[in-house]
């Protein structure tokens, strides 16, 4: 493949790509301190940007039908015409079509009495379309130009949910101030859904050289995958002080309370190690973290 301005060009009809989105959301009071609330939200990304290889198109490109050893399954990918090798040329334009939607909910409530705050949110979401090959936050990402349409193999199992979708999230939090010594303590606790991933099949023997391919769809339950979810317990004391000049205050956080070790990143290479669900990256580690600060 090349690169450079030589090989590459902008379309002159080229558009700025830009979102619908819509909010409807309503709150009620319970009590004079307790608040729920629920609120809805749906985005469409249009006239999303992607380079287009014109100089191979997919005409030049024929199906072939492989085996899938791992996952024991016979999946199409697309070789080059070998006539056609070293002719690329790619134009960065709007291809008709190439939207991205996302939707969801956020349920909240809130409640203070006395000295001691409680709130507590639900969020679930799902978001659908085509994003680059990939599984990182700089491939399946609908605002990222990558590979996605330069060839019939980067449409393989393109559509599905995208990076940052987490389906699920759960948080808690609440604060307390002591009533002797101005201590505030404040707790947060959360819960993520793990991040999506389909696994890839790296694939040899044609024209064009090796290439990953996605063998599933990204995202659970709809046939792809998921890291671990990952829950975290964070803590917080804070302490204030005034001075002649203004305030100091002081704050400790222990953070991951119950050091957790969640897989918050697995391997995506299919294989015969794909099952065992190793880490790529794991949940930080407990840590204690100080702070200071001066008002003045």
């Amino acid at each position: 493949m090349r690169f450079g301005g030589q090989y590459s060009s902008i379309s002159p009809s080229l558009r700025r790509p830009y979102a619908d989105e819509f909010h409807v959301g309503a709150d009620i009071a319970l009590t004079r301190t307790t608040f729920a609330g629920m609120h809805l939200f749906r985005r469409d990304d249009q006239e999303r940007i992607a380079a287009l290889d014109v100089g191979v198109p997919a005409q030049d490109f024929s199906p072939v039908t492989i085996l899938d050893p791992f996952d024991n399954q016979q999946l199409t990918v697309y070789q080059q015409n070998p006539a056609t090798l070293g002719q690329d040329r790619y134009l960065l334009t709007n291809p008709p079509g190439l939207n991205e939607r996302s939707m969801g909910f956020v349920a909240e409530a809130r409640t203070a009495w006395h000295g001691l705050t409680v709130g507590a949110s639900f969020l679930a979401e799902k978001t659908h379309g085509p994003t680059n090959p990939g599984d990182s936050p700089w491939a399946n990402d609908p605002g990222v130009i990558g590979a996605l349409l330069l060839d019939p193999n980067t449409t393989i199992n393109d559509a599905n949910r995208s990076f940052f979708d987490r389906a699920y999230v759960g948080k808690a939090q609440a604060t307390y101030r002591l009533p002797w010594g101005g201590i505030e303590l404040a707790t947060v606790a959360d819960y993520m859904d793990g991040l999506v991933f389909a696994s890839q099949l790296l694939v040899t023997g044609l024209p064009q050289g090796p290439f990953l391919v996605a063998t599933t769809v990204r995202g659970s339950p709809e046939g792809g995958n998921r890291a671990e979810h990952v829950t975290n317990w964070n803590l917080r004391a804070r302490r204030e002080f005034r001075v002649p000049f203004g305030k100091i205050s002081g704050t400790a956080d222990l953070m991951n309370v119950t050091n957790a070790g969640h897989r918050i990143q697995e391997s995506d290479v299919s294989g015969p190690n794909f099952d065992l669900r190793l880490p790529v990256a794991i949940q930080a580690a407990r840590a204690v973290r100080l702070g200071f600060r001066v008002e003045f």
